[in-house]
């Protein structure tokens, strides 16, 4: 991921892999640094608290995907879906930043990472009316797509996504296909 450093990432994943089975205000700090393998001296060098361990991985993730949209890694529209299939689910990074309450900052994150890739790699003016509508389309779309409550104590599959990717297909007008 871009930017982040081998302990940050370590302390991440470790905090991910403890929400998929406790409630994130049962995790103690000692539990983070034990599953990463880290000093609690390297976790609080690099965080001030759980909630900006999300925060700054939930950055990391999408600011990787601009870098890899704006070097070339990412080719198509079906290149930047899959990996945001592959973001979101693997880790099971959104469902867990609702559990932490943290979903507003998440969306937040998301929002604008998205324009930055709707203004500077597509060259969409989102300021137009119908461009700002498909875009908080999908927005709104992935939000309802994580916020199911079947999908709280799972991880989000191909078949969720691809659902939302059917629904989205089906309203591209949006676009003015």
């Amino acid at each position: 991921m871009s930017g982040e450093t081998v302990a940050e990432q370590r302390i991440a994943t470790a905090l991910l892999g403890l929400l998929n089975v406790k409630s994130f205000d049962r995790i103690s700090i000692t539990e983070i640094t034990e599953k990463a393998a880290v000093s609690r001296v390297s976790y609080y060098r690099n965080f001030s608290s759980k909630e900006d361990i999300l925060l700054r991985h939930s950055e990391y993730v999408f600011d990787g995907i601009v870098d890899d949209l704006k070097s070339g890694k990412l080719k198509s529209g079906y290149d930047l879906w899959e990996r945001l299939l592959s973001e979101l689910s693997d880790s099971n990074l959104a469902v867990n930043m609702c559990k932490a309450g943290l979903e507003d900052e998440f969306f937040r994150i998301f929002e604008s990472r998205m324009e930055t890739i709707f203004t500077e790699i597509l060259g969409i003016d989102i300021n137009e009316k119908m461009n700002l509508v498909f875009m908080e389309f999908v927005i709104g779309g992935l939000i309802a797509l994580i916020n199911k409550p079947m999908l709280i104590n799972r991880k989000i599959t191909s078949e969720d996504v691809a659902a939302f990717l059917r629904v989205l297909g089906e309203h591209s007008f949006l676009l003015g296909h």
